[in-house]
């Protein structure tokens, strides 16, 4: 829990405090495209710091007394699929909304009848939650654009999943590099949309 502990107070009170300070704070006064990218990166890169910091200050605090949470992140960056990234970041969150809006949309589907597309179904169902997802993060445009960005691309990749299934180029290290380089990608430019 000590460890745990120093861990998250690094994150964030060192490591978060400066990249806000000397790479986000300075990118988001420049207006470019350049700037604008470089932006996208250093905000990603502050909230893992700072938020993964304040989860483990927080998990580690909640050890000592005696009560066990589990891991809120598990190396987010390294997801080679926007899937692969919803089971590592902020786990409790997208844990909570896949297992009580997803899927009792989806069961409720099943029973009434409503979408009768598999993926279809779920589709509608990753448009739920995420926009739910969203305006849980508070009632602001850029939350809701958020949450529906993050609903499309977990569509998409179910579609693209489904096409790709089976192909043998998909089993390569070149291909698991270059899904790894395309999510991290899609995932900074959806914390810039959250970001306003």
């Amino acid at each position: 829990a000590a460890w745990q502990l120093h861990l998250g107070l690094l994150a964030k009170c060192i490591v978060a405090a400066l990249v806000k300070q000397y790479w986000m704070d300075p990118a988001g006064k420049l207006h470019d495209l350049a700037g604008m990218a470089s932006y996208m990166y250093a905000y990603s890169a502050y909230l893992f710091f700072d938020f993964a910091g304040y989860s483990a200050i927080a998990i580690a605090i909640s050890h000592a007394c005696g009560i066990r949470i589990p891991a809120n992140f598990n190396r987010p960056y390294l997801a080679t699929s926007i899937q692969d990234f919803w089971n590592r970041w902020h786990i409790s969150l997208s844990t909570w909304f896949r297992d009580q809006i997803y899927m009792r949309f989806l069961l409720a589907n099943t029973k009434a009848g409503w979408v009768k597309d598999k993926q279809l179904a779920a589709s509608a169902g990753f448009g739920i939650t995420f926009l739910l997802m969203g305006l849980w993060h508070g009632i602001a445009w850029h939350y809701v654009l958020y949450g529906l960005y993050h609903a499309a691309l977990l569509s998409g990749h179910g579609y693209l999943g489904r096409a790709l299934k089976d192909r043998p180029f998909t089993r390569g290290r070149a291909w698991t590099v270059a899904s790894w380089f395309l999510t991290f990608n899609l995932v900074c430019f959806g914390f810039l949309l959250f970001s306003g």
